[in-house]
């Protein structure tokens, strides 16, 4: 039963078991275990303590078994027979005529190099025919009976095997597919990630608000709807023209340009006059990323290409620095 051993010598050994291959099991209910028969089947060999317990046990169930089957019982010593049956009389609670030993057929087979030993499963009619028809002692028609039973049984251990082998392609057809869904999942599971990463590091945008009282509020209609856009023309032009001081990411930025910060208007509606040196130095970042949503990027995956390149450590300041710089190389490393 080592499954360590290599599956051709196994092949080999169970080719020649006649009948095939079987393992002595002990009947439940019998009152026998292992120590019981290394004490009385077997004594002179456990004393060795070079042999291991279970080969021993394992020789000792045969023996124990060819000293109640009616036809091996005679290659058994009889002071060794006279022995087992004596110390069993005491403790049988089975059938006196019931072994206390069965047989077990085997399936021996390997995938891989990997070693399958596993039981046959055998109706009872068949196991009683087996092991209770005595073939000297048998008719024609009792033999033939007895030999087609037996060949049943090996085309049922064909199908066995059969049936084994188209689970195990199975199994392993099920196991690459699991293999690459759980390839897939992770990268979904990354990119998700990867995705919340980016939305978490963008600043929340925040909004001024204007309080609006009673006490505020003037009697001239004129007066009034300028009390409701909060300020007059002249100031409305002014907090347009505006630009946030000291941004600080990418998000900020390019959330100025496309809606604007505190109230103010989308810095892609001001006009160049207007406070013209920051939306100058500005520009260079809000071009760059303009032209690569042309060309297939959506912003935040621009933002991570350019953080890629400078390092998310980066201030935005520095950044813009060296975008200037990169400009005159036509920006090769962003597009």
């Amino acid at each position: 039963m080592d499954t360590s051993v290599p599956y051709p010598d196994v092949k080999v050994c169970a080719s020649l078991c006649i009948g095939g291959a079987i393992r002595y099991e002990i009947r439940k209910g019998s009152g026998v275990d292992d120590a019981w028969i290394l004490r009385n089947v077997c004594p002179n060999i456990g004393v060795d303590n070079h042999i291991c317990r279970r080969t021993t046990s394992v020789l000792g169930r045969a023996i124990m078994w060819a000293c109640f089957d009616p036809l091996t019982s005679s290659h058994v010593p009889q002071d060794i027979a006279d022995r087992v049956k004596s110390q069993y009389s005491r403790i049988c609670t089975l059938d006196p005529t019931l072994n206390p030993i069965r047989k077990v057929g085997l399936v021996v087979c390997g995938h891989e190099g990997q070693l399958f030993i596993d039981d046959l499963v055998v109706d009872k009619e068949d196991e009683a025919a087996c092991s209770n028809d005595d073939p000297s002692r048998a008719t024609g028609s009792d033999v033939t009976d007895l030999n087609m039973k037996r060949k049943r049984q090996s085309a049922e251990l064909q199908a066995v095997l059969s049936q084994l082998s188209v689970l195990r392609k199975q199994n392993e057809v099920l196991t690459e597919e699991l293999s690459i869904m759980k390839t897939h999942l992770s990268k979904k599971l990354k990119y998700m990630a990867d995705t919340l990463n980016r939305i978490a590091a963008i600043p929340a945008q925040i909004t001024r608000c204007v309080n609006l009282t009673s006490t505020n509020l003037p009697s001239s209609s004129s007066s009034t709807n300028e009390n409701l856009t909060g300020d007059t023309d002249v100031q409305r032009s002014n907090r347009r023209a505006k630009l946030c001081r000291n941004p600080k990411s990418l998000y900020v930025l390019w959330n100025e340009y496309e809606f604007g910060v505190s109230g103010g208007s989308p810095a892609k509606f001001l006009e160049r006059e207007i406070d013209r040196f920051t939306f100058y130095r500005r520009n260079v970042f809000w071009g760059l990323v303009v032209e690569m949503i042309r060309r297939g990027r959506s912003a935040n995956k621009s933002f991570v290409k350019i953080y890629q390149v400078y390092d998310y450590k980066t201030s935005v300041t520095n950044i813009i620095k060296k975008l200037q710089e990169e400009k005159k190389n036509n920006f090769n490393r962003f597009l």
